[in-house]
């Protein structure tokens, strides 16, 4: 997306907004959200020589950090298997894409299909958020022990019994 600003004496600069810089969700055509002569805010986030490179989704608010708040380091979440390769399994947790590590599958694991199956859930350990990189790894390991009702909520909330009072 080539963008035109306007200077104060009148002079105009060019730049370019890449296909990666126009919005938080994956974007396959620019001229879905884009009109010619539209105006738009934009932040300059590169200037190399006379080259000014934008972006626009820098200006929202970045969506993977709303919904990583959601999650914690240990927490055991449902996901789904989107994509299976030989280093490991990609896999959607509510709006987030994580990895699963073959080393995460199991002990001995040597071909990810062994364990699992694309398009299908299974519970997985969050190993790790990086919410700069916008990673998030996970562990199917020593997941099947736990029951799928189970919900870490839940445990946060679990109180301890009070103490009985002894009558002297």
């Amino acid at each position: 997306l080539f963008v035109k600003v306007g200077l104060a004496d009148n002079e105009q600069i060019e730049g370019l907004v890449h296909v990666s810089e126009a919005s938080w969700d994956h974007v396959e055509d620019l001229n879905t959200l884009f009109k010619v002569g539209q105006k738009i805010d934009i932040e300059v986030i590169s200037k190399e020589m006379n080259r000014l490179s934008f972006s626009i989704k820098k200006l929202m608010a970045d969506p993977w950090l709303k919904e990583a708040e959601k999650f914690q380091v240990g927490d055991i979440v449902q996901g789904k298997v989107t994509k299976i390769t030989p280093f490991g399994a990609f896999v959607k947790v509510g709006s987030l894409d994580g990895l699963v590590h073959i080393s995460e599958l199991g002990e001995n694991i040597t071909d990810p299909k062994e364990v699992v199956q694309e398009d299908k859930n299974y519970q997985f350990r969050i190993v790790s958020i990086e919410p700069a990189l916008h990673k998030l790894s996970l562990s199917r390991k020593n997941t099947d022990k736990i029951p799928a009702k189970e919900k870490v909520q839940e445990k946060k909330k679990t109180k301890l019994p009070k103490p009985k009072k002894r009558k002297k």
